[in-house]
C-alpha cells in the first residue's frame, strides 16, 4: 500500500462529505423472495446519514464507522496491537445486534450508536482480515 493510494482514499472521502445528496441509488437490488434489500454500496438513507451544513454524506453513519474502524485496524496491525479474537467477535456481535434490532424489530437506532457500533465492527472485521493475512504470509 502506497501513500498515494492512502491520499486518494482520503481525498475521495472528503469529496463525499462535500457532495450533494444522492438522488437515486443505482446499486439497490430487490430480492424476489423477501422485502429485504441488498446493496452493492451504502444505501444512503437521509435519516441515517450525517449532514454537514446542508450537505448529506454519501455513506450512512454505520458505513462511516466501519470505514473508520477499518483504517484503525490497519494502524493497530502496524503497531502490533490488534484485539484478541474474542473481543473482535464481541464487537461484531454488537454491530449485528444493533443492525438486526433496527431491521427486523423496527427498534430505531441513533446515528451516534450506528457510528460507534460500525467503528467497533470495522475494527473487528479488519483485525480478523489482518490476522488472517499475517497468518497466511508466515
Amino acid at each position: 500500500m502506497s501513500w498515494s493510494s492512502v491520499a486518494r482514499t482520503i481525498r475521495s472521502f472528503v469529496r463525499s462529505i462535500k457532495s450533494e445528496p444522492i438522488k437515486s441509488n443505482l446499486f439497490r437490488l430487490q430480492t424476489p423472495s423477501s422485502t429485504m434489500k441488498l446493496y452493492a454500496s451504502c444505501h444512503g438513507i437521509p435519516e441515517r446519514c450525517f449532514h454537514f451544513n446542508s450537505y448529506q454524506m454519501r455513506v450512512c453513519a454505520r458505513c462511516l464507522g466501519c470505514s473508520i474502524g477499518h483504517m484503525t485496524s490497519i494502524c493497530l496491525f502496524f503497531l502490533d496491537r490488534l484485539p484478541a479474537w474474542y473481543i473482535s467477535a464481541f464487537l461484531l456481535c454488537v454491530m449485528f445486534i444493533d443492525w438486526s434490532l433496527q431491521e427486523f424489530f423496527t427498534i430505531s437506532s441513533t446515528n451516534i450508536r450506528r457510528l460507534l457500533t460500525g467503528a467497533g465492527g470495522g475494527v473487528a472485521l479488519g483485525s480478523f482480515l489482518w490476522s488472517g493475512m499475517h497468518y497466511l504470509c508466515q
